[in-house]
Formats: structure tokens, sequence, C-alpha cells
């Protein structure tokens, strides 16, 4: 198995309120799925990008 990619994302980046709640809703899940599969990498990776997209949100 080869390591994954490490998750790139734009310094900042603005998005309307309910787009930044869709997509932290699909991050969120993503995130429980991937530890439902012990996969606790590429979920922590997943967690970092709702963390940057929740933020977007306070900002």
């Amino acid at each position: 198995m080869t390591a994954p990619m490490p998750l790139r994302i734009a310094p900042w980046a603005r998005y309307a309120k309910d787009d930044v709640f869709e997509i932290c809703g699909a991050l969120a899940s993503a995130e429980a799925a991937l530890r439902r599969l012990g996969l606790r990498e590429e979920a922590a990776r997943v967690a970092g990008a709702f963390e940057l997209a929740e933020s977007g949100l306070a900002g």
C-alpha cells in the first residue's frame, strides 16, 4: 500500500454560509466513515479539511 498524497488546500477561501454547512456535513460524514474502516490517517486529513472549511465560516 502506498502512502496517501498530502492534502493541499489554498491558504484561504470564502464560502457562503450554506455552502460551508454542506461542505462540513460531507467532510464529517467522510471522516466518520474512514474511522469506521480503520483508516485513521485518512480520517485525520479529512478532519483537517473540515477545520479549514469551518474556519471559512468564522472568518
